[in-house]
């Protein structure tokens, strides 16, 4: 499991590069999660071999399977929880609107179908500092009769609260949300405040994802939608 938390006005995590061959571009690579570097590399790799399957499976842990299931663990018939539903559905809405109002994100009820579990915690320290939020991840391809699948699962913690015990206003709470998110889509934390996924200003929440973190999203699920007609290609 690989694990990221976003933290409040900290140093974010060290940025990684990719190395993709010279048919694939990218415009801002260090954006990205660099184990979407992999895959795509993987990917590529694959086709060359004529393992059109383990291709697609490859392309499809960049792309994930949307819209992307979420479950909310936490009692959402509870008036006090029906804000910080809200505050979720809001983060969802910025990256949906971000791309292109592509439907990336859908609230299931049933735990066992979900790809992502957020559940809510009092406060949550990393490293001796207060967080926002907290993901922990996994993209694994399984072996099937058929071939190969992609497995994706996410569990998210958010934070009620800040340092100092404080409540954590809507927009901060948007702002945190959306950053892990933010991993779920493939982004890595930057170190840009005022970004989504850079260090949360409990003074200046980020209220949308920047152009870049945008098109770097756009620009590798461009390339994985690609690769993918590049393994049906083989079977045609």
């Amino acid at each position: 499991m690989r694990g990221k938390s976003i933290r409040f006005l900290a140093a974010a995590a060290a940025l990684g590069y990719f190395a993709l061959s010279p048919a694939y571009k990218l415009t801002r690579p260090e954006l990205l999660l660099p184990e979407l570097n992999a895959h795509m590399l993987q990917a590529e790799r694959d086709i060359q071999q004529g393992r059109w399957q383990m291709a697609l499976a490859q392309a499809d842990c960049i792309l994930l399977s949307t819209p992307i299931r979420v479950w909310l663990g936490f009692d959402a018939k509870s008036r006090q929880n029906k804000g910080y539903i809200k505050n979720i559905q809001k983060a969802m809405a910025i990256w949906q609107k971000g791309m292109s109002d592509e439907t990336l994100f859908e609230i299931v009820d049933d735990p066992d179908q979900a790809d992502v579990r957020i559940n809510l915690v009092d406060q949550i320290q990393r490293e001796g500092y207060n967080s926002g939020g907290n993901i922990k991840w996994e993209r694994t391809i399984i072996s099937t009769d058929g071939g190969y699948e992609m497995k994706y699962r996410a569990d998210i913690l958010l934070a009620l609260s800040g340092p100092n015990g404080r409540k954590l206003n809507g927009n901060q709470m948007i702002h945190a949300s959306a950053h892990e998110l933010g991993h779920v889509l493939g982004l890595q934390d930057s170190s840009e405040v005022g970004n989504i996924m850079g260090p949360l200003d409990l003074r200046k929440p980020a209220k949308k994802p920047s152009d870049m973190e945008i098109l770097a999203l756009t620009e590798v699920r461009a390339l994985a939608n690609d690769l993918r007609k590049q393994a049906f290609a083989i079977v045609l």
